[in-house]
Formats: structure tokens, C-alpha cells, sequence
């Protein structure tokens, strides 16, 4: 006796771009200056391994420098400056990150029941009398929680 695994109905490519639009208008709907400042903060910090290697490798550049022309040792504390001092920064961006991600989470759980409760008022009684449809509110409401 085998196992069989039904198959799954691939996403077309342009089903896709629907939902991530809808996704986007909905976060935007939610708070429009947590949606913006999540990508910021998102593309800095994907950002961070480019700069930080940059700096790295100027940091070891000079160090080079240093052991082979015998300069002085201090010449080397403005790159580790700029190191530490990015470092820091991007320790700040990130917990502003994980904080915008917490604002959006909890507005989109209060928001996702309310916008629910819309759609099924919208629908009607005589829709709501549908099974199908019965279902599908039923099953939208276990997800959301």
C-alpha cells in the first residue's frame, strides 16, 4: 500500500504579483509609515554585508600598509573607528527593524479580524446561507485566530 501525495496546482507567475500587491495595499492600509520605513530599514540592512566588508577590507589595507612601510600603529584607529561606529549603527537599525515588525504584527492581527468582519457583512445573508461560503468564512477564521 503506498502513500500517494496529491499534487498541488502551481501559482502562475502573474496569480503571484495579484497577491504580493494585494499584500502591500493591505500593509500599506494598516500603517503607511511602518510599510515604508520596514523596506528602508530592510534594504539597509541587506546593505550591511556590502558596507561592512568595504570597511573591513580598508581596515585590512591598512594594516598591510602598516607592517609593511614599519608606520606608526595609530594610523590604523580611524578605520577601527569607523568600524565600531558602524557597527553601532547597524545594531540600532536592526532592533528599529524588529520594532516596526512588531508594530505591523500586532496591527495586522487586530486589522486582518476587522477587515474579515467587513468582507462577511458585505456578503449578505442569503450568500452566508451558501455552504460553501459557510466553510470558507470558517476556515479564514481559524487562520487569522
Amino acid at each position: 500500500m503506498t502513500l500517494q501525495i496529491p499534487t498541488q496546482k502551481k501559482l502562475p507567475f502573474w496569480e503571484f504579483l495579484k497577491i504580493l500587491k494585494w499584500l502591500a495595499v493591505f500593509n500599506f492600509k494598516i500603517s503607511p509609515f511602518c510599510t515604508v520605513a520596514g523596506v528602508l530599514l530592510r534594504v539597509l540592512l541587506d546593505l550591511r554585508s556590502f558596507f561592512g566588508a568595504f570597511i573591513f577590507a580598508k581596515l585590512l589595507d591598512k594594516i598591510v600598509v602598516i607592517v609593511n612601510t614599519g608606520s606608526s600603529f595609530y594610523d590604523i584607529f580611524p578605520w577601527l573607528y569607523i568600524f565600531f561606529f558602524y557597527s553601532m549603527l547597524m545594531i540600532g537599525i536592526n532592533s528599529m527593524n524588529n520594532y516596526v515588525q512588531f508594530v505591523m504584527q500586532a496591527r495586522a492581527n487586530w486589522k486582518s479580524r476587522e477587515f474579515l468582519y467587513k468582507q462577511i457583512y458585505s456578503l449578505g445573508i442569503q450568500t452566508l446561507e451558501n455552504p460553501e461560503i459557510v466553510n470558507k468564512t470558517q476556515r479564514a477564521r481559524e487562520i487569522i485566530g
